[in-house]
């Protein structure tokens, strides 16, 4: 064999201790993922995810209109809940963790931002029973019910984060807000619920100020056919 030159043996030498060096940082990045992982796995979002099934409709592939898939998700939740195990089933526009969401500037009864000030806040569109199902409970008023249709008064409910922000110390319900601003601007939805914080999206995130609409309420006739993200809960008893 040929000599191994003082030069070949340095070179080697480094190779190791380049690899060396290697899977110390692919381990240490290893142990990171995994310690990180299991804090989520631990953490609570703020609503029940265990044995929670969820699938998206989208009407608009068959040229239904709003009234049209209204009343398809009507019946689709109707035949789920009669199905043996399934406690509760309900829907929204933005399903929790599909990387989706909306967010609008806001006016609230009572409120007088200062000029340049940031009123935005996370929106989605919820059907009756969609905090039942979910497991959020509800701190103050009323969940949204059949009778929250788009000739009714308009209804909202809020997260404890919105109430901390734009509340302050007063009393939510019954208050009343709306989308958008200007000092001549319409405040035609009205407060009739409180739930608590949670965290739809990125789990690093605080809970940031949310209402929820009614989700007959959320689209004009005009509008496109809204879709929907069903969440059905199995098995679950809910107090």
């Amino acid at each position: 064999p040929l000599p191994i030159s003082h030069g070949q043996t340095q070179l080697r030498r480094g190779l190791v201790t380049a690899e060396i060096a290697l899977c110390v940082v692919l381990l240490a990045g290893a142990g990171l993922f995994t310690k990180s992982l299991v804090k989520l796995l631990h953490h609570n979002p703020g609503f029940h995810t265990e044995n929670l099934l969820t699938f998206r409709l989208d009407p608009r592939q068959n040229r239904y209109d709003t009234a049209r898939a209204l009343s398809l998700y009507t019946q689709v939740r109707d035949r789920l809940s009669s199905i043996p195990g399934v406690s509760a089933v309900s829907y929204c526009e933005f399903g929790p963790f599909s990387n989706s969401d909306a967010s609008t500037n806001i006016s609230i009864e009572g409120y007088h931002p200062s000029e340049d000030e940031n009123m935005d806040s996370n929106v989605n569109a919820a059907a009756p029973g969609f905090f039942h199902t979910i497991g959020a409970p509800l701190i103050a008023g009323r969940e949204f019910t059949a009778a929250d249709g788009p000739n009714a008064q308009k209804v909202v409910i809020v997260n404890q984060a919105f109430v901390k922000r734009f509340v302050r110390g007063r009393e939510a319900i019954g208050m009343h807000m709306a989308p958008g601003g200007g000092p001549n601007w319409k405040l035609d939805r009205q407060i009739v619920g409180v739930v608590a914080d949670a965290q739809f999206g990125n789990l690093r995130d605080p809970a940031k100020p949310f209402y929820f609409v009614a989700f007959p309420q959320a689209a004009k006739p005009a509008d496109p056919t809204p879709e929907s993200f069903f969440l059905v809960q199995i098995g679950r008893a809910h107090v």
